[in-house]
């Protein structure tokens, strides 16, 4: 399989927010800081992105604890009484192994579910599933959800906690000398914010295993240069292999020398005695030794087992979540595609036939398969099978006729923020799942038709994957109830299987076995129970019997039965014939296999010698500090209030044009919900610069925003062979903004501006030398303009690459200045069988009509590259232009974090039209639309990407050719260089 696509996991799974790119592109984040709060990545800087859609209203409060300040909202009191506990003692646990004390009270932002953290303000950009917490840096805030699991929590909140700390560490004398000295790579970073909150887990070891098994491991120099998933786990293991041999402790001395001198490889120097080179070689030297197979009879899963899909290392895909219908003839699973999930349905008895039920990421409805912790079910007679996605403020179940392939249901519950794996009762008429309220998890029933829901369980403790036994009389789940959990003490230990009596509402262990048994599957006769177990340090597949409790080993495979995270369920059965399918990790990515014949190893008195040297406690480490007296925190309303966020600027003075400088101040409240910035760009003269203040208000679905600005717009272009017209324009006013998202793809944008515009016309002779002041004049207008704006696009290293981008805007001039100006943009992007290739296209038309009405100057690298910009051919009142673009790495042998270096061919057609006579160096104008005065050109052109909009570009058109065919095959003008992103 799949390499790649483990690889391009995005590495936001336990996210640091903007941490090498924010530093190096100061500047330039500031001026679209507050536009990617509303729109997503780069939204506003072309009008389009996804949006934050704010589905309900939050009545914020704070618990105030020694070290932090931490928001949360009555729904999920429970759960901020306990993290507020939970916090501290991290924080006891943190600051003795680091050897540091924060400087000031660390915000924590509380949210009850995913589905309420994906509408949070305090990060700007769109929140993927993948996004388990995010620290930033801008006011030191952590923000996290609460998922349903303690366990999960302990280790996200300690996670981004240790984030906290390196920011509070590193921003110690300000951000410019952090620019200055300390720019840490992400395995640095990540690593070390793994390890401390978790140690060595067995998703990293099954990493370690298949690296050195297959010669993948990176050095820590290479290691410098990747930005993927591998950064987390390697990252943690060479943090660990340190720990081990040096202390815990030698970690928080490490980072502080690190940041002092601004020289990783001198901290390692002097803490350890050995340079990044000699510690590389011997922590791999190490994983060689302590991951490589003891026991021969550990195999690969392809050894034994039928993959689905053929392995193939550069494919772009990923096959996880397997559902087996009972007769085992078809599969139910998600899977990449077009770097998009999808639902998928496979018939196993056709080799290649897989068809698509669900796109995700693309609608409201579908906007997000849960593919973290969710399992898929189907009804008892094969006829239909159940699944979960993100829909609209919160999750719904859809249920799928197999063999029409259409979604004939929608069960969704308002009072529930999340659900997760769907399984049938016997009969066929009831669903359980598992639902999440206020933060805490739950297994819930309910009828087919969405009718009598009905709470089963009610506590504190983790409930997930639940599956209704054949007799219909219990149901068998995943929870973290166990001789290892403590909940007094807010301990929670590895997860266990158990079973729940429906008459009596009895829950009883099977397993406690240590480690992390999740993902029950009932064979058909209701005597044993299918799971995967981690009990001996590799996750694989067990059984057991109910009535003897003795346990076998169905897998033996050196890398793991398992998903994307630990709670994610990989296993299932076909009931009616036995056969298994799961999704098993092998050569750095995801597939699943099926296996019809196995044979069970009986596990002697239920103990199993673990494969690996040593199996730690995570909880270990907590033990050791005792909760915070809770009695002593303190509970408080919030109020809004603007603080500084960030300022920068920068000038320089000249005695012939004064002084020159830019600056920027962001202002926002603790939420995120309200935001005033402020910008100038001084030039010589006050009057004649730069300034924009704008206040942006995100607090409802409905966001809003106020502004006041003056800027200065210059123009010039060739009127003659050697003439010339300079307009200078002092544009000065106010604005109003709307914008009201339907869905995180689709909104609709109302603006209005009052302009007041000084303009200053010159005309000049290059001959002669001769200046002539042309007309001058003030007008006074108004500008009116909605739009209708779909973004469903998936984004690569730096232009999107699968997905469509559409809008439509109608804009209406009053005053001096009157038009209607009719605008359309639509673009579509198609990832093709070539690695990491795509196709772009995109078609944009535009119309003014009315007394003043304006002209569009179309070529140059943004529009049309076969001529310069405002080419007199390329001139009217009415346009239309397409571009077609093929991209593909330059270095296609290199993984895809060397993709700052890209390259593509195009292909361009414009024309203009509207124009009555003459321009005024004597070219003929395009009166109305002509066919033959369409243009072409073809070329070729560089990317060479410095991250976030630093884009260099170089277009190099080849030819250039009118339809008429005059001036067929003329040659275009050089080479086009500007700054920016791709359509």
């Amino acid at each position: 399989m799949q390499k790649n696509i483990a690889r391009n996991l995005k590495v936001n799974a336990i996210s640091i927010s903007g941490w090498n790119r924010f530093f190096r592109l100061l500047p330039i984040l500031v001026f679209l800081l507050i536009s990617s709060r509303a729109y997503g990545q780069f939204g506003d800087y072309f009008g389009f992105g996804k949006n934050k859609v704010h589905y309900k209203k939050f009545d914020w409060s704070i618990i105030k604890t020694e070290h932090f300040d931490i928001y949360f909202y009555q729904e999920e009191r429970t759960v901020a009484l306990d993290a507020a506990e939970i916090a501290e003692r991290s924080y006891a646990y943190l600051s003795e192994v680091l050897d540091y004390e924060f400087k000031k009270k660390i915000p924590l932002l509380l949210y009850a579910s995913h589905n309420d953290f994906q509408q949070t303000n305090a990060i700007g950009s769109y929140i993927s599933e993948g996004t388990q917490g995010v620290t930033e840096s801008l006011k030191g805030r952590m923000i996290l959800p609460f998922t349903g699991s303690y366990g999960q929590f302990i280790h996200v909140l300690t996670h981004e906690m240790v984030h906290a700390f390196q920011f509070d560490i590193m921003l110690a004398d300000g951000p410019a000398d952090l620019v200055r000295r300390f720019n840490p790579p992400l395995w640095f970073i990540e690593g070390m914010a793994e390890y401390l909150s978790v140690g060595m887990d067995n998703i990293t070891r099954m990493w370690m295993r298949d690296g050195v098994l297959n010669n993948t491991l990176l050095s820590i120099p290479e290691m410098t240069y990747v930005f993927d998933i591998r950064v987390y786990r390697m990252g943690q293991s060479i943090w660990y292999y340190v720990g081990e041999r040096y202390g815990k402790e030698v970690v928080g001395r490490i980072f502080k020398t690190a940041r002092a001198t601004g020289d990783i490889n001198r901290a390692y120097k002097a803490h350890t005695g050995l340079d990044l080179v000699e510690l590389s070689k011997r922590w791999q030297d190490d994983a060689r030794t302590r991951y490589l197979p003891k026991n021969v009879l550990l195999k690969k899963p392809g050894d034994v087992a039928t993959p689905i899909a053929d392995p193939c290392q550069e494919c772009q895909s990923i096959s996880i979540v397997p559902a087996l219908s009972p007769d085992g003839t078809h599969l139910a699973y998600i899977g990449s595609k077009d770097y998009t999930l999808n639902m998928l349905l496979k018939d196993l008895e056709e080799e290649d036939t897989v068809h698509k039920i669900v796109r995700s990421g693309s609608s409201a409805s579908y906007e997000s398969l849960r593919y973290f912790n969710t399992s898929m079910n189907w009804s008892p007679d094969g006829k239909q099978f159940s699944f979960v996605s993100k829909s609209g403020k919160t999750d719904a179940i859809y249920i799928v006729d197999a063999e029409s392939r259409k979604v004939v249901k929608k069960l969704a519950f308002d009072n529930l923020t999340g659900m997760a794996a769907p399984s049938w009762s016997p009969n066929g008429e009831r669903l359980v799942f598992s639902g999440l309220r206020g933060g805490i998890s739950d297994l819930y029933i309910v009828t087919t038709d969405g009718e009598d829901l009905k709470m089963l369980t009610d506590d504190r403790y983790a409930a997930m994957h639940p599956q209704w036994s054949p007799d219909g009389k219990q149901i068998a789940f995943t929870t973290d109830i166990g001789p290892d959990t403590n909940i007094d003490s807010l301990i929670f230990g590895g997860y266990n299987i158990a079973l729940y009596d429906i008459a009596t509402g009895e829950i009883t262990l099977l397993t406690e076995t240590g480690g992390n048994n999740i993902n029950p599957n009932w064979t058909q006769n209701g005597d044993e129970i299918i799971f995967i177990s981690d009990m001996d340090g590799i996750p694989n597949v067990y059984s057991i019997e109910l009535e003897s409790r003795d346990l076998y080993r169905i897998t033996n495979f050196i890398t793991g039965v398992a998903g994307i995270v630990t709670e994610s369920p990989a296993v299932t059965i076909a009931t009616e014939t036995g056969r298994l399918a799961f999704s098993a990790f092998s050569d750095a990515g995801w597939n699943i296999y099926t296996l019809d014949e196995y044979e069970k190893e009986k596990i002697e008195d239920g103990i199993v010698v673990a494969v690996l040297d040593t199996l730690e406690d995570v909880n270990d480490k907590y033990r050791e500090y005792p909760l915070p007296d809770s009695s002593e925190f303190l509970l408080s309303g919030y109020k809004s209030k603007l603080t500084a966020d960030l300022i920068v600027g920068g000038g320089a003075f000249s005695s012939n044009v004064g002084f020159a400088g830019q600056t920027a101040f962001l202002f926002s409240d603790m939420l995120g919900d309200k935001n005033l910035l402020i910008q100038a760009a001084l030039y010589g003269d006050p009057l004649e610069s730069t300034l924009i203040a704008t206040y942006y208000n995100q607090t409802r679905r409905l966001n809003w925003s106020v502004s006041a600005f003056q800027f200065r717009d210059d123009f010039g272009v060739f009127t003659a062979a050697n003439e010339a017209e300079f307009r200078s324009r002092i544009f000065r006013g106010i604005g109003l903004g709307t914008s009201r998202p339907f869905s995180p793809f689709t909104r609709i944008e109302f603006s209005s501006n009052l302009y007041f515009v000084a303009e200053d016309i010159v005309n000049f002779n290059f001959n002669t030398g001769q200046t002539i002041q042309g007309a001058s004049g003030t007008s006074i207008f108004t500008s009116v303009e909605a739009a209708l704006v779909r973004d469903t696009a998936f984004w690569g290293v730096a232009s999107p690459v699968s997905g469509t981008r559409a809008r439509f805007s109608v804009q209406q001039n009053f005053g001096n200045l009157q038009y209607t100006l009719l605008f359309a943009d639509y673009r579509k992007y198609f990832a093709i069988s070539l690695p990491r290739f795509s196709l772009a296209y995109r078609l944009s038309s535009g119309i003014t009509l009315g007394e003043n009405e304006r002209l569009f100057f179309l070529g140059g690298p943004f529009t049309f590259r076969g001529t310069d910009f405002a080419d007199p051919e390329l001139r009217g009142t009415k346009m239309v232009y397409q571009n077609v673009e093929l991209r593909f790495p330059l270095l296609p042998f290199l993984p895809i974090q060397y993709d700052f270096l890209t390259g593509l061919v195009f292909f361009d057609a414009a024309t203009a039209w509207g124009i009555q006579g003459f321009f005024p160096d004597g070219t003929p104008a395009n009166r109305k639309f002509d066919r033959d005065n369409i243009l072409t050109s073809y070329g070729v052109g560089l990317r060479f990407n410095l991250g976030g909009l630093l884009v260099l570009r170089w277009d190099f058109p080849l030819k250039k050719e009118k339809a008429d065919g005059i001036n067929r095959g003329v040659d275009a003008p050089g080479t086009h260089f500007s700054i920016g992103l791709d359509f």
